[in-house]
């Protein structure tokens, strides 16, 4: 430890019917939360203040939702904020279809990776971090993936 939590959600507003064009048209934009959260301790007494930091995106409607630079804002926002070099990284990612899983892994990974391993932004950081070991975990209520 430490360790940093990473919660990631899109929320895409209910497409609404269009009676002039006879077929449903995206609502609203799109909004993405960032949730950070540090893990300092196994010691529940020596975690008594909850870490936690927080960052929206919005995108227009019928827009594709690239979180990759977000994510990355957010996890090195929080890192600078908490002054934690992290000894690992966990990331629960929603609102990831099936179809779309490895490309918004591919992008986001990188984007997260990169944020950890600029412990120069971090006071009292080593000035060169070690690979930081990262678990990027998708979360569905609808699974249609066999194996």
């Amino acid at each position: 430890l430490p360790a940093v939590f990473v919660g990631v959600d899109v929320f895409h507003a209910p497409r609404k019917f269009d009676p002039k064009e006879g077929k449903r048209k995206a609502g609203k934009e799109s909004i993405a939360a960032i949730i950070v959260q540090i893990l300092r301790s196994h010691n529940p007494a020596e975690n008594s203040l909850v870490e936690i930091y927080c960052e929206t995106e919005s995108r227009a409607a019928g827009k594709e939702m690239e979180l990759g630079p977000a994510m990355n804002r957010a996890v090195s926002n929080a890192l600078k904020a908490f002054k934690v070099a992290p000894s690992s990284c966990y990331i629960f990612r929603d609102g990831v279809g099936d179809n779309s899983i490895e490309q918004v892994s591919q992008q986001e990974i990188p984007a997260v990776r990169q944020a950890l391993s600029n412990p120069g932004q971090v006071v009292g950081a080593k000035t060169k971090a070690a690979n930081v070991p990262l678990s990027y975990i998708v979360c569905q209520k609808r699974i249609a993936t066999k194996f």
